[in-house]
């Protein structure tokens, strides 16, 4: 009898794992479902083409991006991979100015690893939604930090300069920072050939030592430019802001213009 029940066990195995199977499969069919052609805003900013995050017990974890951005991603793939779920579509960036309603700019490739590290797929996917990306456009609005906020999404309403928290005392002389260096960004070869002409517009974080600091994609162009925007910028030194002469952070939007001269 107890050959015979072993032998019996043995044959349901195949059958559980092919639930098993059949549950990730259409876990990972109901998560295409839900983020597939839905525009969706991630959790950490990242304006990379490639943003790596990590699944650990703990949840989702990832490393600072190298630029963020208000983006909003278009995914036209999902799949699991060697033990990674990939994502893949673009990202536009949402461009906003005061009294205007947020446009959509830019339309980059984007692919999003997520390394899940072991972890049965059946199980993080019911979660990776909610981990990964924003609920709504004001819940990452009000995520952004402060001192950015108003710069990449302004609201309409009365806001004093500079930003309270780069000379809190009221009363106190304010210095704007001063452009020491100014590093000139290279085109692509996309963009010499569509002879494009336009700008990119980049918000950073000028330091107490006058570096630059904190990288916000703004204003998009595309055609690789965004990249060499912000790397030119990244090499910018300043002359930093002063409270009352005490060296102060502060946020400042940089153009960087990029134009073809005819011949």
């Amino acid at each position: 009898m107890r050959r015979i029940a072993i032998s019996a066990f043995c044959l349901l195995l195949p059958s559980i794992a092919s639930t098993k199977a059949q549950s990730s499969d259409q876990l990972l069919k109901d998560f295409r479902a839900q983020v597939l052609n839905q525009r969706l805003i991630l959790q950490n900013f990242s304006g990379d083409a490639s943003p790596n995050f990590e699944w650990t017990p703990n949840g989702l974890t990832s490393g600072p991006p190298q630029l963020r951005t208000l983006g909003v991603f278009k995914f036209s793939a999902a799949k699991v991979h060697n033990g990674t779920l990939v994502l893949a579509g673009s990202r536009s960036t949402i461009y906003k100015q005061k009294k205007e309603k947020p446009t959509l700019l830019g339309d980059t490739p984007v692919v999003i690893r997520i390394a899940l590290n072991g972890a049965d797929p059946a199980a993080v996917l019911p979660l990776l939604k909610q981990e990964l990306f924003f609920p709504t456009l004001q819940a990452a609005v009000t995520a952004i930090p402060v001192l950015d906020r108003q710069m990449i999404y302004p609201t309409d309403e009365p806001s004093r300069q500079p930003p309270a928290s780069s000379c809190p005392t009221e009363g106190a002389h304010y210095e704007h920072p001063k452009v020491i260096y100014q590093e000139e960004p290279d085109f692509t070869e996309e963009a010499r050939k569509a002879r494009f002409n336009g700008s990119v517009t980049v918000l950073l974080t000028v330091d107490e030592k006058g570096h630059p600091s904190d990288l916000w994609l703004k204003q998009p162009a595309g055609m690789g430019l965004d990249e060499q925007a912000i790397k030119a910028v990244s090499h910018d030194t300043f002359e930093p802001a002063t409270c009352d002469g005490t060296e102060v952070k502060t946020p400042l939007l940089i153009e960087q213009s990029f134009s073809i001269s005819p011949h």
